[in-house]
């Protein structure tokens, strides 16, 4: 495996494993902290258990924020408070197992370590073991990789919470442990019982539907692309990025699956299309500042762009990150910059700037312990810059360094590569001897290389025809017989359809002719009947308008006889009687729109209330010396609340009339409107800005017949009739309309009236 790579991956495996047992969500978290603020909540272990829940979400925040650890702090000492009263074995184990949690995130590493060894004891009694699992499983996160001791003890910690998880039932808790399980044995070196142990895993996460899979994915994916099985390491790497894209997974792990994906291509030797991934990964390592990703993503992707003859496009990449981020520190960082600004500088023919870097590639090369394979890299980089360079001397010096390595590096390629540079440097330095020597055991290897390639694909084709021989044998055979058994099936069951379809057609033609008949002679009785009734129609209309009409000739009678009355009466009389003509008037008004207008049913008010109002000006003579403004919707209303409305407006504009304005009254003005309110009711308002009521209105005049009128009239409508005495008088009537209120019977909008 490519030094590069093993590095890459023993990077990101560092990082899956400082996950937490359970990594809890916001929308978890929210749940939790509204179950907590419910009033009345009992204070038992159930509540302490969702304040470390909550306590644990602030813990396990991306970022480290000091207000997120305070919150999380306050949280703990209440639980421990509580705790104080239930003395439960349960909650003090997992107060423990938090405040490790809290400890370790709070760089107190120690004081992390006994917290939890406190906690097991106190798990170990509860007859559920997913509490002792997660402790297990976090305790398993403060032993090294690095040492094999310490892997030894940390592999064992996560078998016992995998153990702990299943007798429990706790599914997706024994998923993840297991996926840590796998990472583990990848360390170690035991790639079979890894991939064994992450199948598990996903079997696991299968059985209850957990689709957040793609760290599974990576890790499988890894381990055949270390062990070369490109094709599988290539399916489940996709199918990780699709885990990923499904799940919206944005975090760095994304970073991981790109690179994974682009290093693959790279050893199919498919370099455009390794590049579209390589340049995703380094996108979302920039997004979150992740400098040695960064560097890995920028060095594989330049690479690639050398290897496809595009090294001005590799520079300009590398120019760009070396500028924009540091070098992360270590020496490997560094000879790979000059690696690669040496290939990126013979590609470009620049020796003069690829000598600098060459310079310190040999510096490198020779002051620091680098693995046989890595150095073998870096001197078939020195060998080529100096080829190009046409300084054969130091091509074949290195050469020769690069020679001395080969022997402990089994990598045949390698070998064939250095033959081809001796060949090109024994013979531009005219030694033909050591080149011939060096051509045929390049074609040996090459040959080498040819059969045992050759005869692994004979062998796999020859099992794979001998195979698809026997199947095709077989599956012939069972063909036969299943044609001959399809072909009888296939005639009898045409016979039957032929004779089913037949009878049928014929039951649904008849059927049809039979429904014809029937829809022609009942279309025939409704065209009748609709004559009928359109004519019993219009005959009714015309009698209600006659019947309107009569009515409001008989009212304007009624109206005439009070005018002759009044020609005998005194002023006090006489006033009676003209208040008694308007209000006839307001109700002959209604009969006389009901039988002028389309509809005999309902009254348009905004057009009737500015005609009664109108009459009511001319009756008085106000003239411009009263401003009687009238806002009323285009609201339908029928006759049953029509008349009360009309009958109250009538009482009330004519005492504003009357009463309202004495004396030198400047701008006197009476507002009536009639308008939609917020409660889908109907709102009429008479308001003027006159002297207002007299002191004693509520003994005397709640007992005249105006007030006793409108009052009755309101209870008519059931409306609550309202009298203010502001600024003026106020008279209001809040009421359900008979007819259904819509957008399109109101022209005006109650907010806009009562603003103005």
């Amino acid at each position: 495996m490519p030094v590069k790579k093993i590095c890459f991956i023993a990077f990101f495996l560092l990082l899956y494993s400082f996950l937490p047992a359970q990594i809890i969500t916001r929308e978890e978290a929210n749940s939790v902290m509204t179950q907590l603020a419910v009033k009345g909540s009992r204070q038992d272990t159930a509540r302490i258990n969702r304040l470390l829940k909550v306590a644990e979400f602030h813990i396990m925040k991306p970022g480290e924020y000091t207000a997120d650890l305070d919150s999380a702090l306050l949280l703990i000492r209440e639980a421990e408070r509580l705790n104080s009263f239930v003395k439960s074995d349960f909650a003090t184990a997992n107060i423990l197992l938090i405040k490790s949690y809290y400890s370790k995130e709070n760089k107190n590493e120690q004081l992390a370590i006994k917290l939890l060894e406190q906690a097991i004891p106190l798990a170990n009694k509860q007859s559920d073991k997913s509490l002792l699992g997660e402790i297990l499983f976090e305790q398993s996160n403060h032993y090294s990789y690095s040492d094999s001791a310490q892997l030894a003890k940390r592999i064992g910690l996560v078998q016992q919470a995998v153990s702990c998880f299943e007798k429990s039932g706790s599914v997706r808790q024994k998923a993840r442990c297991l996926s840590m399980l796998g990472d583990l044995f990848v360390q170690k070196g035991d790639l079979d019982k890894a991939l064994k142990v992450l199948e598990s895993a996903l079997k696991n996460y299968e059985s209850i539907h957990y689709s957040a899979v793609q760290g599974v994915y990576i890790l499988i994916g890894e381990i055949n692309l270390g062990r070369g099985n490109y094709s599988e390491a290539l399916n489940y790497s996709l199918l990780a990025l699709q885990s990923a894209e499904n799940d919206s997974d944005t975090s760095i792990q994304l970073c991981q699956i790109n690179n994974d994906i682009g290093v693959i291509f790279i050893n199919l030797m498919k370099h455009d299309k390794a590049i579209p991934y390589l340049l995703a990964g380094l996108k979302v390592a920039e997004k979150y500042n992740d400098k040695p990703s960064i560097y890995l993503l920028a060095f594989n992707a330049s690479a690639c762009y050398v290897k496809l003859n595009k090294a001005t496009l590799a520079k300009k990449l590398l120019d760009e990150i070396t500028a924009k981020y540091a070098q992360p520190d270590g020496p490997q960082t560094n000879s790979q910059v000059a690696q690669l600004y040496t290939d990126i500088y013979t590609r470009l023919k620049q020796y003069e700037n690829g000598q600098v870097y060459c310079n310190k590639l040999l510096q490198f090369v020779d002051s620091h312990d680098y693995s046989a394979l890595y150095k073998v890299g870096m001197y078939g980089t020195i060998v080529r810059f100096y080829t190009a360079a046409r300084n054969f001397p130091l091509a074949l010096k290195y050469l020769h360094k690069g020679k001395e390595l080969l022997n402990s590096v089994p990598v045949s390629i390698r070998n064939v590569l250095f033959n081809r540079f001796w060949i090109t440097v024994d013979t531009a330095m005219g030694n033909y001897r050591s080149a011939f020597s060096h051509l045929v055991e390049n074609n040996t290897i090459s040959d080498s290389l040819f059969t045992e390639s050759k005869n692994k694909q004979i062998e796999e084709l020859q099992v794979k025809y001998a195979t698809e021989k026997k199947e095709h044998e077989i599956q012939s055979l069972s063909q036969k017989s299943e044609l001959q058994a399809a072909e009888l099936e296939q005639s009898k069951l045409f016979r039957n359809i032929t004779i089913i379809s037949s009878s049928l057609l014929l039951i649904i033609i008849l059927l049809l002719l039979r429904q014809y008949r029937l829809k022609q002679d009942n279309n025939k009785l409704i065209s009748k009947k609709n004559l009928a009734l359109q004519s019993l129609v219009t005959e009714k209309e015309w009698l209600l308008k006659e019947v309107h009409h009569r009515v409001k000739n008989n009212l304007q009678t009624v109206v005439s006889l009070l005018e002759l009355q009044s020609e005998s009466l005194n002023d006090e009389a006489l006033s009676a009687i003209h208040d008694s003509q308007n209000r006839i008037f307001a109700m002959s008004l209604i009969h006389q729109k009901l039988y002028q207008s389309e509809s005999i049913a309902t009254i348009n008010m905004a057009g009737y209330l500015r005609e009664l109002i109108g009459h009511l000006k001319e009756i008085y003579n106000v003239g411009p010396s009263i401003n009687i403004q009238c806002d009323a919707a285009a609201v339908e209303m029928d006759v049953s609340q029509a008349i009360p409305i009309g009958l109250i407006v009538n009482e009330a504009v004519t005492n504003c009339i009357k009463y309202a304005f004495s004396g030198n009254h400047s701008n006197p003005a009476v507002v009536i409107s009639l308008l939609q309110n917020a409660h889908d009711q109907l709102e009429l308002v008479i308001q003027d800005n006159g002297v207002g009521l007299p002191g004693d209105f509520t003994k005397n005049c709640k007992q005249g017949l105006g007030f006793k009128l409108m009052n009755g009239l309101a209870e008519d409508i059931e409306g609550g009739l309202k009298i203010e005495s502001t600024e003026g008088t106020r008279i209001s009537i809040c009421f359900k309309p008979s007819i259904p209120l819509g957008e399109a019977n109101l022209d005006l909008n109650y907010e806009k009236i009562v603003a103005a």
